[in-house]
């Protein structure tokens, strides 16, 4: 289809509400503003200097939706080892019923949304993440909608060992009957894992209390980034993203064990929201070709490893 020709005095009339002026002002600021933007603006006009346009929004993500660390940005990061990859279930209208009777059954006497309301808000979620320009790519990489249950957590690791990983190690097992789940923390994480106030933790955890949460899981959106580095990029997205705990990845692996813990080959899940005994220690998922086994780790950015985020709108 070919464009509609529009003449200069069109364009120009169709200019209104200020908007020619603004216009002039972007112009000024381009050509140096109060340093040297008359003097540009003449330059232009006498045709020795001329207007270039260049993409004013910066994507956050690349083509395989992991986030781009900003120039000069210090925290550790490594190139993602692509060995190491998720794949995107397609997820028909009945899928969202078959995961929310997944997480139901593992995580029992837990309130959790409706299916209809579950898959209501996780598809305008996603159409709010595909209006977004520089937020877009992101849906390149693998996403899953996920819904936590209304819960009240007085102390982080007692909830997460006694309800959630419980109900992770009953999932994976019937996913994959052969295998076993594996807690290397068990006994040790009761009044000894903490949120670092820059995952925005506090966020998720005091709506739990007021209710069921549904958001849009990125399992593999920092693949390669240190703990300290995902902590570091979370503070430059948008208020509706939170840095993933063990809480919403062990959620996540309850209702896709087939696609978080499939083989080796699968990114390690790190939980960079959680401390464990002491700030140098995290914790993460990590699954082998005959095992999932849950563990502690240093801080250091490993290309195999990612931490996630989970996007609430």
């Amino acid at each position: 289809m070919s464009r509609l020709k529009i003449s200069f005095e069109d364009a120009r009339r169709a200019l209104g509400g200020g908007q020619e002026g603004a216009l002039l002002r972007k112009l000024y600021l381009a050509a140096g503003g109060e340093e040297s933007g008359q003097e540009g603006l003449a330059a232009i006009l006498r045709g020795e200097q001329r207007i270039t346009l260049v993409e004013a929004l910066i994507k956050c993500a690349d083509q395989h939706g992991r986030l781009i660390p900003p120039a000069g940005f210090q925290p550790q990061v490594v190139d993602a080892k692509r060995a190491f990859h998720l794949v995107q279930p397609a997820l028909a209208s009945e899928d969202y019923a078959v995961v929310l009777g997944r997480l139901q059954k593992y995580l029992p006497g837990l309130t959790f949304a409706s299916a209809k309301d579950f898959q209501i808000r996780s598809l305008a979620l996603v159409e709010v993440l595909r209006a977004d320009q520089q937020a877009k790519n992101l849906l390149r990489g693998v996403h899953l909608p996920v819904t936590l249950p209304k819960i009240t957590v007085a102390d982080y690791g007692t909830t997460l060992e006694e309800v959630f990983l419980a109900a992770v190690g009953r999932s994976y097992q019937a996913q994959f009957p052969e295998r076993k789940f594996l807690n290397h923390r068990k006994g040790t994480l009761a009044g000894q894992v903490t949120c670092v106030p820059e995952s925005r933790q506090d966020k998720l955890l005091g709506k739990l209390v007021e209710g069921p949460v549904t958001g849009i899981y990125f399992p593999a959106v920092l693949q390669g980034f240190s703990i300290p580095a995902a902590r570091a990029m979370v503070q430059m997205l948008p208020e509706g993203f939170i840095l993933t705990g063990a809480m919403e990845t062990a959620t996540a692996l309850t209702a896709y064990p087939e696609t978080l813990a499939r083989d080796y080959q699968t990114p390690g899940l790190d939980c960079a929201a959680n401390v464990w005994q002491s700030p140098e220690n995290s914790l993460i998922f990590k699954a082998f070709d005959d095992q999932l086994e849950f563990y502690s780790r240093f801080l250091y950015a490993y290309g195999y490893d990612s931490s996630g985020l989970l996007f609430l709108g």
